[in-house]
């Protein structure tokens, strides 16, 4: 079984799946909330955080869970609340 990862090591995880998708506009982590599980990251475009122009929002940019016990990353939805997701991972896991 992996090492647990802190949130640093989740953070990077993260940037780099960011990093690597195949998208026209500059992703940005915009907020962290942690939970037992591990880490929830909320991410939107870099114009967008810059204009707050509704015309440069995101659309489905679901947070992403990164599980602390295994740096594994899970996409989350946008419909509820992000407590029901976690909730449903850990259900699921």
């Amino acid at each position: 079984m992996p090492d647990p990862i802190n949130d640093q090591d989740a953070r990077r995880l993260v940037e780099a799946h960011l990093a690597h998708m195949k998208v026209d506009w500059e992703p940005v982590i915009v907020e962290v909330r942690e939970f037992p599980v591990g880490w929830v990251f909320f991410y939107d475009s870099k114009v967008h955080q810059e204009t707050n122009s509704v015309s440069d929002a995101l659309a489905g940019n679901a947070p992403i869970l990164v599980d602390r016990s295994d740096g594994t990353l899970h996409m989350t939805g946008t419909a509820q609340p992000i407590q029901k997701y976690v909730d449903q991972y850990l259900a699921g896991k």
